[in-house]
């Protein structure tokens, strides 16, 4: 019973490791999604930002 019972234990801890990865893969991906939006979010602000600027310098010629 005893080397059944290490088995059993060195199985589940096995999936509790894989379980773990799995759920450390799934967070630093999400991390790195939620960067990359941002960065692109802050990319849009800025060309946004230039165009209103833009505006504002042609609307000063006019």
């Amino acid at each position: 019973m005893t080397i059944d019972d290490t088995k059993n234990e060195a199985h589940r801890l096995q999936e509790l490791i894989d379980w773990r990865a799995q759920r450390v893969s799934f967070w630093a991906r999400f991390a790195n999604q939620t960067k990359s939006n941002a960065l692109a979010l802050q990319r849009v602000r800025t060309r946004n930002l230039h165009a209103v600027e833009l505006i504002k310098l042609q609307a000063q010629q006019s």
